[in-house]
């Protein structure tokens, strides 16, 4: 019987067998999260970043038609953060554990970027890696989707074509039932797929799920993991080939007293053991049988759960204190408005009584402000390159796909050069362009891109070595390289990681100022989403950080001809530097496979005794682990006859004592149901009792507030009104001199300024522009009442 409490039955809680489930799968950036966001009407999180987003499996559910369905979100292989098998180790558990609790998937939904302009080796790998997973009789349930559409150039259906009709990508699969459908972003073409997958009414049980659970089998022993064993296999070789390299570099450099070159060897020899020591890993990880994944992800969830519970215990503390600090502001607040609004109404008052007393009021207008704030088109041919030293030579790099062709035929306006729109590269060789702009010769070179869908890396690296070997020998160096970068790619898949750090290495640090590192397709993204990707190049160091700080520039290619001569003439100045692959093949007479980027060519006989001792330790722990799993059938098989008579007898005594316990536990619920009742109903009489306390010593308290307020509210108007009564006293007993002086007066007829305090000059002067100097100037009594009848009586009230 399945533990409750186990990590198998914590997977699959929730579910109810009769439920719809479909698993969403693709390539890493394909839009999968985006796809179930459309569908449930929000909650799986988008990445629109270099890295990955989804790292784990998900699940998110939603009601159709009255049913519940679950879109189960799983992480794409070639994963930035995750190596490939723990990717299939986290899918290929999810499945099992869902089998075993009788949850069966209705469909399959496998999403394709169309605006990928190549089926690169890692969707190839993808692909087959997907194909493994489900076997040939699952494929009928498989929804085959493209999506990026409002991505994608002229061309897409081009690549929609090639998918369906070669066998290698689509074409099998639609033969044996697979089903292809366009998402354009959309609900409504999301719901489309969702609908046909549930109209079918079918459930599949995966290859996978069959060959593990039913079968028994390891997750090497499978299909998926044979093809992954592989993979890995190939990528240790390469990874082998590279160590030797670097360990006859380091000795050479040490032989040559060369402590920098030694230094960098040594590192990354390093780094390459350390990648074979993680493919090794990798592999070792596959031979795991379903029981101990099991306990694996068991121990997992464990911890897991038991650092999400001290996070949530942390989280209440702090929620209470947060609270606690909410309320004391609050508090404080009601507290500040309410004496703000009382002394704004006493204010207004005291305002109000002593205008009443005046004899005329002064408004004051305050004007309103508004602040304004080429035309040659040279003729260029394509032949076999002929070096010249006076020639530009500017070499366009990239992965595939990433429009390097486009680029020479926009600025050339040659017609016959050969532009792939299709899923496999066309340019496999080494070609220069010529064409003439303002009395320069400018030769384009196209070179075949890494990641290639049938040159591997090495054979790629070969290519670009013979040439750059051939123009260094004929005195003819490079003035500058572009490497193109498509920006509609949101993500920086692994290849595309060891691609790059190839060029650097094929490139050298004093050829990085003549490097422009250029991002394109800007018109098939949205500005927000390229900037966002572009900045995250540009930052990080193991991307274009590193060459940006040693002086390459980084661009957005220009979409306009003249903007793109504008561009290399620009690049014309630059100063003319070999690259550090040349040196090494020339001046240093190194071979390819002595090279710093050469690195992956490499092959020597301590390379074939390592994989030698590998193949003997692979044979011998496959023969060790044959003769075990013999052993341990053998043994199963006696025990398994032993066991089947004691259970036997097992089974007679069970039955009698769980007769027995039925009874005894029948009288227990009776017993605990009537001990419940009666403590519910002590409990409830219990709270209303509480609940009636605390409404009258809330009534007490309210009572209490409310006196204290109108006490606190008596002083206030005291305080005012004495403030008010000695205002006014002041200011009647200074008016009253004034019309003493002035009745004085009458008989000369001249009045002498009585205001002798700063603020009373300064009130006068104010508003009397016949006498700047009041305290000692001789005015009329005609002019002095004048100059009374100016002063208002307002403002020279608020001063008294």
């Amino acid at each position: 019987m399945e533990n409750p409490n186990s990590i198998m039955s914590k997977v699959v809680s929730g579910y109810n067998p009769k439920d719809y489930f479909i698993a969403v799968m693709g390539v890493t950036g394909s839009g999968k999260s985006t796809f179930i966001s459309r569908v449930t009407g929000g909650g799986a999180k988008v990445g629109h970043d270099l890295v990955s987003c989804t790292s784990q499996i998900e699940s998110f559910q939603f009601q159709y038609n009255g049913a519940a369905v679950h879109l189960i979100d799983t992480p794409g292989f070639d994963d930035t953060n995750r190596t490939d098998s723990d990717v299939l180790r986290d899918i290929v558990f999810w499945l099992n554990a869902a089998y075993k609790e009788s949850v069966k998937l209705s469909g399959i939904v496998y999403l394709h970027p169309i605006d990928h302009r190549r089926m690169t080796g890692s969707a190839y790998k993808n692909l087959r890696m997907f194909r493994k997973l489900c076997g040939d009789e699952s494929l009928q349930t498989v929804v085959l989707g493209t999506t990026m559409w409002s991505h994608a150039d002229d061309h897409a259906e081009e690549r929609l074509q090639e998918l369906q009709n070669t066998a290698a990508f689509w074409g099998d699969m639609m033969a044996k039932g697979s089903r292809v459908f366009r998402h354009d972003d959309s609900r409504a073409s999301a719901m489309k797929v969702i609908s046909y997958i549930l109209d079918q009414r079918k459930t599949t049980v995966l290859q996978i799920q069959r060959q593990m659970v039913d079968e028994g089998k390891s997750l090497i022993e499978t299909s998926a993991g044979k093809e992954l064993e592989k993979v890995l296999l190939q990528e240790r070789e390469r990874f082998e080939k590279r160590l030797k390299a670097a360990r006859e570099e380091m000795e050479e450099a040490i032989q040559e007293g060369n402590r920098k070159a030694a230094n960098e060897a040594a590192e990354q020899q390093e780094q390459l053991q350390k990648k074979i020591v993680e493919a090794m890993q990798e592999t070792q990880e596959l031979k795991i049988s379903m029981e101990k994944l099991l306990k694996q992800k068991d121990a997992e969830y464990k911890e897991a759960m038991a650092e999400l519970q001290l996070q949530k215990q942390q989280s209440q503390q702090e929620s209470q204190t947060n609270v606690a600090k909410l309320e004391e502001l609050k508090r404080e607040m009601r507290a500040r408005d309410e004496e703000a609004d009382e002394q704004h109404r006493q204010y207004q008052k005291d305002v109000d009584e002593i205008s009443s007393e005046s004899t005329k009021e002064w408004t004051e207008s305050q004007a309103n402000f508004h602040w304004r704030t080429s035309a040659d088109s040279p003729a260029s041919f394509k032949e076999s390159f002929k070096e010249s030293a006076d020639d530009i030579v500017i070499a366009l790099m990239g992965v595939t796909g990433s429009g390097k062709s486009t680029f020479i035929k926009r600025v050339t306006g040659r017609e016959d050069i050969q532009i792939g729109h299709e899923l496999t590269s066309c340019t496999l060789k080494c070609q220069a362009y010529r064409f003439q702009n303002a009395g320069l010769t400018f030769a384009l070179v196209d070179t075949p891109g890494f990641n290639d869908t049938s040159l591997d890396d090495a054979a790629i690296l070969a290519e670009l070595a013979t040439f750059m070997e051939s123009t260094y020998r004929a005195d003819v160096k490079l003035t500058a390289i572009i490497y193109l970068h498509p920006i509609i790619n949101d993500r920086l898949e692994g290849s595309a990681l060891d691609n790059l750090s190839m060029f650097q290495k094929l490139c050298g640090p004093n050829f990085y100022p003549n490097i422009v590192l250029a991002t394109n397709f800007w018109s098939l993204v949205d500005e927000t989403s390229g900037r966002r990707r572009e900045r995250r190049l540009e930052e990080n160091g193991d991307w274009w950080g590193r060459m940006k700080d040693h002086g390459s520039q980084i661009v957005r290619l220009p979409d306009d001809r003249e903007e793109c001569i504008t561009l290399l003439m620009k690049l014309s100045g630059n100063k003319k530097v070999a690259l550090q692959i040349q040196e090494e093949l020339v001046d240093q007479e190194q071979p390819i496979s002595r090279t710093r980027a050469g690195s992956i060519a490499r092959n020597s006989q301590a390379l074939e005794e390592l994989r030698e001792e590998w193949n003997q330790q692979v044979a011998a722990l496959a023969a060790e682990r044959e003769a075990a799993l013999q052993k341990q059938r053998d043994e199963m098989e006696r025990l398994q006859v032993e066991q089947r008579m004691v259970l036997e007898n097992e089974i007679r005594k069970i039955q009698e004592q769980l007769a027995a316990a039925k009874q005894n536990q029948e009288a227990s619920i009776r017993e605990i149901e009537e001990q419940h009742r009666n403590g519910l109903e002590e409990q409830e009489r219990s709270n209303r009792e509480t609940m009636l306390q605390n409404e009258m010593m809330n009534a007490e308290l309210a009572q209490l507030e409310i006196k204290d307020a109108q006490e606190t509210r008596q002083r206030q108007l005291s305080r005012r009104r004495l403030e008010r009564d000695l205002a006014v006293q002041k200011l009647t007993a200074k008016m009253k001199n004034q019309i003493n002086h002035f009745e004085e007066a009458k008989a000369t007829r001249t009045v002498k300024c009585k205001f002798s305090t700063a603020w009373d000059q300064t009130l006068l002067g104010r508003y009397c522009h016949e006498c700047l100097h009041p305290c000692s100037a001789q005015v009329s009594y005609s002019q002095f009442s004048a100059l009374l009848d100016r002063v208002p009586c307002r403002p020279l009230m608020r001063r008294l």
